[in-house]
């Protein structure tokens, strides 16, 4: 049986805030090394490259980051787990939960997510 589903967030960092998105995607992501994470920032800052700002969170988790997103964050969407922006033409878009999912329809909607 399939595991109910969780949430990627991808976002941009506005300008002039570099350094307060890398401290706080360092702290997320401490795998990555701070000279990747700069880079990223830096493309999202510059170009408006979408960067990779959440990984696996529940939809309470979801909830809060809208409720008391970053400062330094300009704008985000949230994907089902494993799919990011380049994916949304072949991803189902729920208006009422402002998500992307794959398959039949909003995994929220059928109450198919991690709470």
């Amino acid at each position: 049986m399939e595991d109910p589903i969780r949430f990627d967030v991808w976002g941009t960092v506005r300008k002039g805030a570099n350094e307060p998105a890398v401290q706080w995607l360092c702290g997320s992501f401490p795998w990555q090394t701070v000279l990747k994470v700069r880079i990223s920032v830096n493309k999202s800052t510059t170009q408006s490259v979408p960067i990779s700002i959440a990984e696996r969170k529940s939809w309470s988790e979801i909830e809060m980051l809208r409720r008391d997103s970053p400062p330094w964050l300009q704008s985000f969407e949230v994907f089902q787990e494993g799919y990011k922006p380049s994916h949304k033409e072949r991803l189902n878009y729920c208006s009422k939960h402002d998500f992307y999912s794959a398959g039949l329809g909003c995994n929220v909607c059928k109450g198919f997510y991690l709470p």
